[in-house]
């Protein structure tokens, strides 16, 4: 049987319930008969909130992490926007049980008898009334803005995957490279297996107290500044012992993680989890950003996942073997140079403007909480407002 399902992952990645098969949902559930307003008790600062709607086709269900209100002698829009607001998440932040910052959680008492100074019925439907105007305008900005950071993201794949396949010569000859995935590749390149450019290093710290790093499918190889330089990474450094090191130009890949960009060349010398694989250039390593570049592009990535096995995708796993036995495309070192001085340079540009925009949507997201607050703590007049 299929049951629409507000949980908590639903609501924040999608705004609402999916239809999901009931056999597949196994934690504790809420019935949604009425309109009903949910409240996340986990992680207030999240504020995971919305309001219940029963549908007359499926049983509607929502997770047991929320709490269940239904209007007595309330707007139930004025209702959701004042658990939206900043002061009210800032309540609920306070109240939490949960010592760790990923499980925060509120007891249901403090979500259901959190004080709320109730406007007159028709004061709440105004206010609900311009709230869902104004957001909405919000909304549809940001919308806009999230759709352009799409489109840059694939002008700069578009841009990586035709550089390190293509070359930045349009007119030079082109020849099969033999490999489907790399399909036309300039003729002067050579197509050449991974154990043929890469050597596997398995070299340990003796101290442990070598700077961390760790591979981020976002940027390649990055230092854990968390523990870098803290308390806590001193006294860790005894369990650190035996960490793989890793040099400045080497390549630190987690097979587990290849399928989702799980690998790249780091700019810093350190040491990495005895989990990762790390490798060493067997070539001229001044083009090394090359690599970086042609092992994380879409193609390569397509690749790894097509020979990595597992039964669901979070278990999927590219075995060594796999990976030295695939091809690459090599350029000759100074092409290497050039076409990753040529992306650094590109792809920074529409970095920059990602950045840009993403500054914009968080401003936006400030304004719409700011506006929300004001109008449910009455600090902005709407009643004339709300038509």
């Amino acid at each position: 049987m299929e049951v629409r399902h507000y949980s908590i992952p639903n609501v924040q990645k999608y705004g609402g319930a999916l239809v999901e098969a009931s056999d597949s949902i196994d934690s504790s559930k809420i019935v949604v008969d009425e309109l009903t307003l949910l409240v996340s008790k986990l992680n207030p600062r999240k504020a995971t909130i919305i309001i219940g709607r029963p549908d007359a086709r499926r049983l509607t269900l929502a997770s047991g992490e929320f709490v269940a209100m239904e209007a007595n002698g309330c707007h139930l829009d004025f209702a959701l926007y004042f658990f939206l607001s900043a002061p009210a998440r800032q309540e609920l932040s306070a109240r939490v049980q949960s010592a760790t910052r990923s499980h925060q959680r509120c007891s249901p008492d403090d979500v259901s008898k959190i004080s709320v100074c109730w406007p007159e019925p028709q004061e709440q439907a105004d206010i609900a009334a311009f709230l869902d105007r104004e957001t909405g305008r919000v909304d549809a900005l940001v919308a806009k803005k999230e759709r352009l950071i799409e489109l840059l993201e694939e002008k700069r794949t578009a841009l990586i995957t035709r550089a390190v396949t293509r070359g930045l010569d349009p007119t030079v000859p082109m020849k099969d490279s033999g490999i489907d995935w790399l399909g036309q590749i300039p003729a002067h390149w050579d197509v050449l297996r991974n154990k043929n450019v890469l050597n596997e290093i398995d070299s340990r710290s003796r101290s442990g107290k070598e700077q961390l790093l760790s591979v981020s499918e976002y940027h390649g190889v990055r230092p854990r500044s968390e523990f870098v330089g803290s308390d806590e990474f001193l006294t860790r450094a005894e369990s650190l012992v035996g960490y793989k090191l890793c040099q400045a130009r080497d390549m630190a890949m987690n097979f587990m993680l290849a399928w989702k960009r799980g690998l790249g060349f780091s700019e810093y010398a350190g040491i990495v989890s005895p989990s990762y694989a790390v490798f060493r250039l067997a070539l001229d390593d001044s083009g090394y950003r090359y690599f970086h570049y042609l092992f994380r592009s879409t193609q390569s990535i397509s690749e790894f996942r097509r020979h990595s096995y597992g039964i669901v995708d979070s278990r999927l796993r590219l075995y060594p073997d796999r990976f030295r036995d695939l091809c690459c495309a090599v350029p000759r070192v100074s092409e290497q140079r050039a076409i990753a001085s040529f992306l650094d340079r590109e792809t920074g540009k529409l970095d920059a403007l990602v950045e840009r925009v993403q500054n914009a949507i968080a401003l936006l997201k400030e304004y719409r909480t700011a506006l929300i607050s004001a109008a449910v703590t009455g600090q902005i007049d709407v009643r004339g407002e709300a038509a």
